[in-house]
């Protein structure tokens, strides 16, 4: 079968494989009509847009994992100790809280009982307190009272003899009172331990040795 030229008018023979293919398009039962072909594209495009949507439709609801939230630790107040209020501690001055009140009673009953000379006024104090007494031999005795307004601080009275050995003294005591004849001349150390951190008040008097009589 031959082909011509619409321009130069001239035939040429087609080739076999060319001639196949034109008789299967003109068959019944060859190749799909251009209406065929079109309405195929149509489909697949239909096809491909459904499956778009499902995909679409999936993302949208695939659970989206929700990212781990960090809450900041709760502050924890620091840590405070308690701390015990501390009871008031009397004044020095306060006569009857410090003991100076009550010392002057008892340096009253003693003068009237014949204990005539002082040799150590009301002195008021806080804490351990020594004092340097000394001693003379003339017949005579001498009392040391300690006494503190505060019932709980209770005084212990230390003494020593000039050679460093331990006098015996009262208990422990918020009143104490000690009479002691010295046997020998000279610096008697006398101690005052209180209890508590409460003010006391010491004093000391010579008094008349026991059976003697009261000048």
């Amino acid at each position: 079968m031959e082909a011509t030229c619409s321009f130069c008018g001239q035939a040429t023979t087609l080739p076999k494989d060319i001639l196949a293919l034109r008789a299967r398009k003109n068959t019944p039962g060859g190749a799909p009509s251009n209406n065929g072909v079109v309405l195929m594209v149509a489909g697949a495009a239909v096809a491909l847009l459904a499956l778009t949507g499902v995909a679409i439709a999936l993302m949208k609801n695939e659970p989206h994992e929700t990212p781990p939230v960090i809450q900041p630790p709760t502050p924890v107040p620091a840590a405070t100790s308690a701390v015990p209020s501390t009871p008031k501690v009397p004044s020095l001055t306060d006569r009857r809280a410090n003991g100076e009140a009550r010392a002057n009673e008892i340096l009253r009953r003693l003068n009237a009982n014949g204990c005539k000379e002082v040799i150590l006024a009301p002195t008021q104090s806080a804490g351990e307190q020594t004092v340097e007494t000394k001693f003379v031999m003339n017949g005579t005795c001498v009392t040391v009272i300690a006494v503190t307004g505060v019932e709980k601080n209770a005084l212990t009275l230390k003494m020593k003899s000039p050679l460093g050995d331990v006098i015996p003294t009262p208990p422990p005591a918020p009143e104490v009172e000690f009479s002691i004849c010295p046997k020998m001349r000279g610096p008697h150390p006398t101690t005052i331990v209180p209890t508590t951190e409460d003010p006391y008040t010491v004093a000391a008097i010579e008094c008349p040795a026991p059976g003697k009589k009261k000048p």
